[in-house]
């Protein structure tokens, strides 16, 4: 779900004249091409978590259910080629029963492979989502596990992440990405944006989901915001993004949406999307500096708004081939909500990667 109403207290600079900025190492290999849409009119797909398994492709994306009717659900699509029509395409999780903590959105998943065991049961896959039981505020973060990618998912009762902020009007946590850090034991590093009364902020926190009945949710430690400027050249907020590892160069690379925000409707989405990059030593020492590698923009797809982005990952939360990256955003047309809305589905464009200093 969108930040729009923690960004307008962030202080995130209005826009200025552009500057050049470095356009990095990440070289796109052709065009954009479509690759989900929603299978009806007045229907909306978003914020993918993009896996492949196998040589099987899957995308779990923020989804509404019923034509018209603006109500997040995740869903689950298998898509192996480009464009082609999906062979298993259905919801996997609905927002919550009323009076739940989760009773009216529920949005940005990501999945990674890991073992836990709860309530006597043992699973292979871990969901993580943004819930609320509002409309854009106190959101939290969620948990499901599974056996199957494409279910059935069992819900955790409660967030595994809570918002820190007694303010209800505050925005709190979502937008959850999430590498796998050892399956067998259950280990993952959970990574989300944060929305508060001053500030938009990334985060991050070692999870251990071994034993789901006592789980283990390490401390919050601060994601490095040095390096991210918008593509006018001022500061620039971290938010809305999704992040894999590289294992041979030990970088974790991440796709934001990338301000200014446009003037024009829809003025809460971006134009445009960066890659970044940033040393593994960073992420967990809470330092460092993120790389410019490549953007996303008009430009380049011909859309006027690229956002909500994913990265293409393997079931742990890895680049699937080191020094590829292939991007998966969703795009929308220009206008007024919702007519923009019912335009949302997702594209991807490949790139090569260079090592960097």
């Amino acid at each position: 779900m969108a930040l729009t109403a923690a960004l307008a207290l962030s202080g995130a600079a209005a826009p200025a004249a552009r500057s050049a900025l470095p356009e990095g190492d990440w070289k796109p290999v052709g065009g954009a091409q479509r690759v989900y849409s929603p299978g009806g009119p007045e229907q909306y797909s978003y914020a993918p978590s993009a896996i492949t398994d196998s040589g099987h492709t899957y995308y779990f994306t923020c989804h509404n259910a019923t034509s018209a009717v603006i109500r997040d659900h995740v869903f689950f699509s298998q898509v192996d080629s480009a464009g082609a029509t999906p062979q298993r395409d259905h919801f996997v999780l609905a927002p919550g029963a009323q009076g739940s903590w989760d009773a009216t959105h529920i949005c940005d998943p990501t999945v990674v492979a890991a073992d836990v065991r709860y309530r006597q049961n043992t699973y292979h896959y871990v969901m993580f989502y943004l819930g609320t039981d509002r409309d854009n505020t106190r959101n939290r973060i969620g948990l499901a596990v599974a056996n199957d990618l494409a279910g059935p998912w069992v819900k955790y009762p409660e967030p595994i992440v809570d918002t820190p902020f007694d303010d209800e009007r505050a925005w709190g946590v979502g937008q959850p990405s999430a590498t796998t850090i050892d399956p067998r034991r259950g280990e993952v590093l959970l990574f989300y944006s944060q929305g508060g009364p001053s500030e938009t902020s990334a985060w991050r926190r070692h999870l251990k989901l071994s034993d789901l009945d006592r789980p283990t949710v390490g401390p919050a430690v601060r994601v490095s915001n040095e390096g991210i400027r918008g593509f006018d050249g001022t500061p620039d907020v971290l938010h809305n993004f999704d992040i894999a590892y590289d294992p041979p160069l030990d970088r974790f690379y991440t796709i934001r949406e990338q301000g200014p925000y446009p003037p024009d409707a829809p003025n809460y989405i971006s134009s445009q999307l960066e890659i970044v990059s940033i040393d593994g030593a960073s992420i967990w020492n809470g330092g460092g500096t993120w790389k410019v590698e490549g953007r996303i923009t008009p430009a380049s797809t011909g859309f006027p708004r690229n956002h909500n982005p994913g990265i293409l990952r393997n079931i742990y939360g890895m680049l699937p081939e080191s020094g590829l990256l292939t991007a998966v955003f969703t795009k929308s047309r220009a206008g007024d909500f919702p007519d923009s809305l019912w335009s949302y589905d997702l594209w991807q464009v490949t790139g090569t990667l260079q090592q960097r200093d």
